[in-house]
């Protein structure tokens, strides 16, 4: 997404209020941190008091930091992506997966074959590409899906 551009103080108080009453959209969630660290910085410049809430959620930040958090994962900002946690390829085939399997739960009657075609045209790869995802994760999830729902 874009860069962070800098708020009115009655637009962070809004964004924060959209937020905090789970109302926010994805751009909200995507500018809190740039604009909580906005008010810390103008509330500081001013001479003002910060919120409590805000100085416990920047020490929280710095702490995570300082036992080694990435800065990136720690303050998210719009328009610089986090700490990747898998490859690319991976996560896209994780992506198909979840998509295949909500779809087949959602209607028993699709089948995987016409459901990989589909997801193979939804993330713009090719058929093999998209059925060797499905299935790395379907063999990689499978042990643990199967013995969650023995214990149920």
């Amino acid at each position: 997404m874009d860069e962070f551009n800098r708020l009115s103080p009655e637009d962070i108080d809004a964004l924060f209020q959209r937020v905090r009453t789970s109302q926010g959209t994805d751009r909200d969630h995507e500018q809190f941190t740039a604009a909580m660290i906005q008010r810390f910085c103008d509330r500081v410049y001013a001479g003002e008091s910060v919120d409590p809430w805000i100085m416990t959620a920047v020490a929280n930040q710095f702490f995570k930091i300082l036992m080694g958090g990435e800065w990136n994962d720690e303050f998210p900002l719009p328009g610089r992506t986090g700490t990747l946690i898998r490859k690319p390829s991976e996560q896209r085939g994780l992506e198909i997966f979840c998509w295949i399997e909500n779809s087949r739960r959602t209607d028993s009657t699709l089948n995987v074959t016409d459901l990989i075609h589909a997801a193979a045209n939804q993330w713009n790869v090719s058929y093999e590409t998209a059925r060797a995802g499905y299935y790395a994760w379907k063999k990689q999830l499978e042990p643990v899906v199967s013995n969650s729902t023995e214990q149920t």
